[in-house]
Parts: C-alpha cells; sequence; structure tokens
C-alpha cells in the first residue's frame, strides 16, 4: 500500500507545479478536480485493501494496473498540463475499471451493487472522451477537461454517501489502520512538495532566496505539528453525515497542505537564473494556509463536537493570515513577499501556542 500511496502522492504533487507555471483560477479549478478525483480513488482503494485481508492474486493485479494507469495519467498531465489526447482520459478510465475489479475481487455484493455502476459509467465517459480525442474530433483542451470533470462529477455523486457510510459501519475495517492512512498520506503529500523544491535547487546549484528555504521547513513542520498527533487519532464516526465531513475535511487539509508548501517553495527559486525555468510566483499567496486552518478547526470540532481555546487560536491565525493577503494582492513584489513571511511566522506562531494548549489539557481517564 504504501508504494501505492507514493503514486497518489506525487500526481497531487505534479499538480501543483501546473498552477506555478500558469496561475489562473481556471487553472486552479482544473487542478481541484484532479485531486478530487485522486483522493476519490485513493480512498476507495484503501477502503477495499483494508477490509480484505486475503490479500489474493486478483487484488494486486488490479491494483498494479491502477499504479501504471495512474503513472499514465500524470505522465499526460506532464506533457501539456492537461488531459488532451488519447493517453490522459484514456489512463483515468483504466484506473477506475481497475478500481471496479479490486472492488468485485472483494466480493462484498451489497457493496458492489450501489457503488460499480457510477464507476462504470464514469469510465465510459472518461474512455469516450478519450476516444473522441484519438478519432480528432476535438483537439481542444476545454473539451477534453468537460468530459474529465463529468465523468468526476459522477464518481462523486455515486461514492460519497457510500463511502461515508462504510467508514461508520463496516466493522471489517480497522479504524486504526484508516487512521494511518490519511496520516500517512498528508505526510508523503508534503514529502514529495519538499523532495521537489530540494531537487530544484540541487539542478539550480544555488538557493536564491535562504529565507524561504527556511519558511519551508516552518510551514512543514507546523503543519505536522497541528495534525499529528491529537488529530491524527479520531474514533469511528457515529454517523454517515460526520463521516462525510471528515471525509471532507481531510481532503481540503491535504490539498491545501501540498499548495502552501508550493506557494513558499516558489519563493525559495524566485530569482531568475539562465537557462533554469522556475517556478512563476507572481501569483502564489498565503490564502491556502487560511482554508488548512479551517480545515483543522473543522477537524477538531469533528473530534469535541465543541468549541476550544485551540479552535479560537486557529481562527484568529486564519483571520490575520486573510488580512495580510488581502493585504498582499497588489503588483508589490517585495510587499507580498513580506505578506507571505509574515503568514508563516503568523502560522507556525498558533501552531505552537495550540500544541502549548493541547498538553495542557486533562488525560481522560
Amino acid at each position: 500500500m504504501l508504494f501505492y500511496d507514493l503514486v497518489v502522492a506525487a500526481a497531487f504533487g505534479l499538480t501543483t507545479e501546473f498552477y506555478s507555471d500558469e496561475p489562473t483560477w481556471g487553472v486552479m479549478g482544473f487542478i481541484l478536480v484532479c485531486n478530487l478525483f485522486l483522493y476519490l480513488l485513493w480512498i476507495l482503494t484503501s477502503l477495499e485493501l483494508l477490509s480484505n485481508s486475503g490479500r489474493n492474486a486478483m487484488q494486486k493485479l488490479f491494483g498494479l494496473l491502477q499504479i501504471i494507469s495512474l503513472s499514465l495519467m500524470s505522465i499526460s498531465l506532464s506533457w501539456d498540463s492537461a488531459l488532451t489526447g488519447i493517453w490522459g482520459l484514456l489512463g483515468v478510465g483504466i484506473a477506475v475499471l481497475s478500481l471496479v475489479g479490486l472492488i468485485l475481487s472483494d466480493r462484498n455484493v451489497a457493496y458492489s451493487q450501489r457503488i460499480i455502476p457510477w464507476l462504470v459509467v464514469a469510465a465510459i465517459i472518461f474512455f469516450t472522451g478519450s476516444a473522441l480525442s484519438a478519432l480528432g474530433v476535438f483537439t481542444d483542451e476545454s473539451a477534453a477537461t468537460g468530459f474529465f470533470i463529468a465523468g468526476v462529477a459522477v464518481m462523486l455523486a455515486g461514492s460519497a454517501q457510500v463511502i461515508s457510510q462504510r467508514i461508520s459501519e463496516d466493522s471489517t475495517l480497522k479504524i486504526h489502520e484508516f487512521q494511518e492512512r490519511f496520516g500517512m498520506l498528508l505526510l508523503i503529500v508534503l514529502g514529495e512538495a519538499f523532495i521537489f523544491l530540494v531537487n530544484t535547487l540541487g539542478a539550480i546549484g544555488s538557493i536564491p532566496q535562504p529565507l524561504f528555504f527556511v519558511l519551508v521547513i516552518v510551514v512543514v513542520f507546523s503543519i505536522w505539528l497541528m495534525y499529528f498527533p491529537k488529530l491524527a487519532q479520531f474514533a469511528r464516526p457515529e454517523s454517515v453525515r460526520h463521516s462525510a465531513a471528515r471525509f471532507a475535511a481531510h481532503f481540503v487539509l491535504v490539498v491545501c497542505s501540498a499548495n502552501a508548501v508550493a506557494a513558499f517553495a516558489s519563493q525559495t527559486i524566485l530569482t531568475p537564473i539562465p537557462g533554469v525555468t522556475g517556478w512563476s510566483s507572481d501569483n502564489w499567496t498565503a490564502l491556502p494556509l487560511v482554508a488548512l486552518l479551517l480545515a483543522l478547526i473543522w477537524l477538531h470540532y469533528l473530534d469535541e463536537l465543541r468549541w476550544t481555546k485551540i479552535q479560537t487560536v486557529h481562527l484568529i491565525a486564519a483571520a490575520i493570515i486573510l488580512i495580510l493577503s488581502i493585504a498582499g494582492a497588489d503588483d508589490n513584489y517585495d510587499f507580498g513577499s513580506g505578506t507571505l513571511t509574515l503568514s508563516a511566522l503568523v502560522f507556525l506562531g498558533d501552531a505552537l501556542v495550540s500544541h502549548l494548549f493541547e498538553r495542557k489539557k486533562p488525560i481522560p481517564v
């Protein structure tokens, strides 16, 4: 499962590179759809691998097929930052069909009947888009993107409640193993972003802005401190609604963590260097930190179902960072970079204060 997580996390990390090349709202929307698809695929696959201890040969085969197809999708994305042409949507469709095969190998008839029809429809949409691209019916990027969005929408509509119900009601699912899966995905996503930065700096041969290199580490450390170990250890959700809420909050946390680290990493290599393509960081802001803190507030509420001091600290920090982001949203590069620096320091202060509050809590008997 770790190898599978690495492939999914690498695909998550690749999407932040797209935004750095073309930081627009349209690209951001496309990235969110890509991340949602990856997240749905990851959680559905995780449910199968954790609930079925058989680990038969068919499961391994479908798992390998999914890894290959996700790699094909990532290659297509890296070519043109879209899913135009035959290979992108073909890889997505094969990934969904391999998931169908994985679910069928589990032989959970009731679950299969609820989820598989939606997945098959989504795969048909993906394959149709791929076939039309191969036949030259359309070559425009927006047309292929439309098929992709439609397929992901079908997946979400058919799987959101089914996923939530299985997490909260399936007794064969060991909740502590599911906790580890959530935490592992976050750690790998953060690690992938940092490794990308280190590799880029290695190719450059210097660190153009050492301050932001330090701030990348500060942001990663702060996210780790605020999520582990308290939020990483959660009880089985008591209802389908709470299960869906946690599923959604963790998605926001993972996506915004990757984008937040990328925002600061982009500043590290901002200085133009001949022959090296840097990240276009003009439109990067600290807004992902705001959404990240809101996701943490959400997760804390799901754990305790009441408002706490830690949530207040997160809310104050989110408000300050939001004000800084709005103030730095002009064309003044120096001021914009300054707001990122101040936002990282506020974020670190939030992590330290909330950690102290967490340590002062009485240990339950």
